[in-house]
């Protein structure tokens, strides 16, 4: 009886195992077909192809936890400046360059994840691989994160894209010849990313991708208070978050103590983001975060890259009708991938967003050169 059990067990296993080896998905594509992106994504090889998702990466949080934090980095060693708000406020961005890259190479700018930098590994990733395909890549710390100084009260948000301007505008102004610009950003940094796509001038940026966007703040983070959720993300960004506030001068210990005592994100909004960002409370920053009233908004052409298993988000929130309404905005998802990890290939060497982040800049490039 044991050793029929055990040949069932081994069958069923490589069974799957095949499976895994074959399968592949093609991307689901939502876009206005007489819109400004129909041009854009029938010129995009890299949507041409199936996407093949890592054989041994096999469930959402896999993919995640790997293309997040396991992947590794470059050797690469980034140059390190500075840069200064009108507020006191600063925060130390990081340059990846090719030795002896024109001063022509377009800018590709990089916003991290909550609490992230350049040293997880999509952020890293992408910079490298972007990097290595001729741009000039800037990480876009947010405050507090990225070894930046603390050197205000006011800490990162999801909405707020005067920090992000401040950061572009003064690096265009080092390098005024780049042909073209564009902005990623990878979850939180994909809020800030589609906000953007709104606030901007369109004059200063050519293009936006947003790998990971919740698409509903309020509801994802009701989705990852469930237990596996908790342990695996939850408890771990709040912890992150609660070190930022720890090591800060500008909060009193009363202030801090609250802070500490929470478990919750709304918790944390509601003493500390919001407060921040003058609003009442945690509900109108995450009204503020919303995607669904910002797609008709945006004026520059924005990718969006989602996954539908994506452990802090649903398919069923994408607001696709806007989305076919707009003349700027295109969703592109795929059945795997989980959150900001789309891992693809055995040794995962190039993501499936890094190849899709790529071909759009370069189509771009190519189209309004």
């Amino acid at each position: 009886m044991l050793g029929t059990i055990i040949l069932i067990v081994f069958v069923s296993l490589i069974f799957f195992c095949i499976y895994r080896l074959t399968l592949k998905y093609n991307p689901r594509l939502i876009f206005n077909k007489e819109g400004e992106m129909a041009k854009i994504l029938s010129e995009m090889n890299s949507l041409k192809k199936p996407y093949k998702p890592t054989p041994w990466l096999f469930n959402k949080h896999l993919q995640t936890i790997y293309g997040l934090r396991l992947r590794g980095k470059s050797s690469y060693k980034p140059q390190r400046e500075d840069v200064f708000f009108k507020d006191g406020g600063q925060v130390t961005i990081e340059y990846f360059v090719k030795e002896n890259l024109s001063l022509e190479a377009p800018l590709c700018f990089i916003i991290h994840t909550l609490g992230g930098g350049s040293r997880e590994s999509c952020t890293n990733f992408m910079a490298t691989f972007f990097m290595k395909n001729d741009y000039r890549v800037v990480i876009c710390s947010c405050r507090g994160c990225n070894g930046s100084k603390i050197t205000s009260k006011r800490l990162f948000n999801g909405y707020q894209t005067d920090d992000l301007d401040t950061i572009i505008c003064h690096v265009n102004q080092k390098y005024p010849n780049a042909v073209k610009r564009f902005v990623i950003g990878f979850s939180l940094g994909s809020m800030v990313s589609a906000q953007y796509g709104i606030d901007c001038d369109e004059k200063i940026i050519d293009g936006i991708i947003c790998i990971s966007h919740t698409i509903n703040c309020a509801k994802g983070l009701k989705q990852i208070e469930t237990p596996l959720n908790n342990k695996l993300y939850y408890q771990p960004m709040m912890n992150s978050l609660k070190h930022l506030i720890k090591k800060s001068t500008f909060y009193t210990e009363e202030e801090k103590k609250k802070v500490i005592k929470t478990n919750r994100f709304k918790g944390y909004d509601d003493l500390v983001t919001s407060k921040n960002m003058g609003l009442n409370n945690a509900e109108e920053y995450y009204k503020l975060l919303e995607l669904q009233p910002k797609i008709l908004k945006i004026k520059v052409p924005t990718l969006f890259i989602f996954s539908e298993d994506d452990p802090f988000s649903n398919p069923a929130w994408i607001p696709v009708e806007d989305i076919e309404k707009s003349k700027y905005v295109a969703f592109i998802t795929t059945k795997e991938g989980g959150h900001t990890g789309f891992c693809q290939g055995w040794k995962t060497k190039v993501s499936y967003s890094e190849e899709i982040s790529l071909d759009f800049c370069n189509i771009l490039k190519k189209i309004y050169s």
